[in-house]
């Protein structure tokens, strides 16, 4: 669903100074034309949280990360699209009301991960390959690790299929790959995320989300000693009463607000899982390990 957002904007253009703007949309960075002194330009808009600082330099992360892709001869890398629905974002949960309870986070999830992997690795799971690549993300990875919005565009840049267009005050959303698009690269990272979920669902995790895992305090021990063994920072980002309606949905210091009915909260949608195979999961992992 789309919401009003304000933008503020510090690109350079010759009809346009630093500002501010409101608009309609689904993300904080969008293009779009605006119309000054009764001409039309067609301009990016950029919140300015999405800018990294490199060597001293503010500059717009997209345009940073596609200028280094481009200098050290980072290529399109298209796959078969039978592999989408092989390879999935890992998720889980065992909804329900418990008491004492963590939302462990995997610190820089994303680049953490993929600062061991390649930008041509082989990752299709149809064919059940698994390669190590020659075109290693370490260098890119450690200049990004500071800047949340930029670290994970790399992975947008990978797995994204379109973008928002804004046209006469109009959103809409036009597909394209992009010129970076390498779905094997997020699937990859998805299959090691998924390995890291089975493992923590094994542990006595309640609830899992992509790098984040919510767990009761009599198995928080066996949960962070999963990332401590794969070398991952964690924090403990919420603690206290926790309710799991199922996947994306949980909340905590809400056990007494009356959303229980018969034990359970409305909207129980029982347990759930989405987890990538888990033999696939296991041999991506070894691979990272092995980098």
């Amino acid at each position: 669903m789309s919401k009003q957002i304000a933008i503020e904007w510090t690109t350079a253009h010759k009809l346009l100074q630093a500002g501010r703007a409101c608009g309609k949309g689904t993300s904080s960075t969008f293009r779009g034309t605006l119309e000054i002194g009764g001409k039309r330009s067609f301009v990016s808009l950029l919140d300015k949280k999405t800018l990294v600082q490199i060597e001293g330099v503010e500059v717009p992360a997209g345009k940073w990360i596609a200028d280094y892709f481009k200098d050290h001869g980072f290529e399109k890398r298209p796959a078969n699209n039978d592999n989408r629905s092989k390879v999935t974002v890992p998720r889980f949960a065992k909804p329900g009301v418990y008491r004492n309870c963590y939302y462990v986070d995997i610190k820089a999830a994303y680049p953490s991960i993929y600062s061991r992997l390649w930008w041509d690795v082989g990752f299709l799971p149809d064919k059940n390959l698994v390669q190590r690549g020659t075109m290693p993300l370490s260098d890119l990875a450690s200049r990004l690790m500071h800047n949340k919005h930029a670290r994970n565009a790399v992975v947008g840049f990978a797995l994204s299929r379109g973008y928002l267009q804004w046209q006469d005050g109009v959103a809409n959303h036009k597909k394209s790959t992009g010129k970076f698009f390498n779905p094997q690269l997020g699937w990859v990272l998805w299959a090691i995320l998924g390995a890291i979920a089975w493992r923590v669902r094994d542990a006595g995790a309640l609830y899992y989300n992509t790098d984040g895992a919510i767990v009761d305090e009599g198995n928080l021990y066996n949960v962070v000693r999963v990332y401590d063994s794969l070398g991952l920072d964690w924090s403990v980002k919420e603690s206290g009463d926790c309710v799991v309606w199922g996947v994306g949905a949980y909340s905590f210091h809400d056990v007494h607000n009356g959303r229980r009915v018969g034990g359970f909260p409305r909207g129980f949608t029982g347990a759930s899982v989405r987890l990538p195979n888990v033999v696939l999961c296991e041999r991506a992992l070894k691979m990272w390990l092995d980098a």
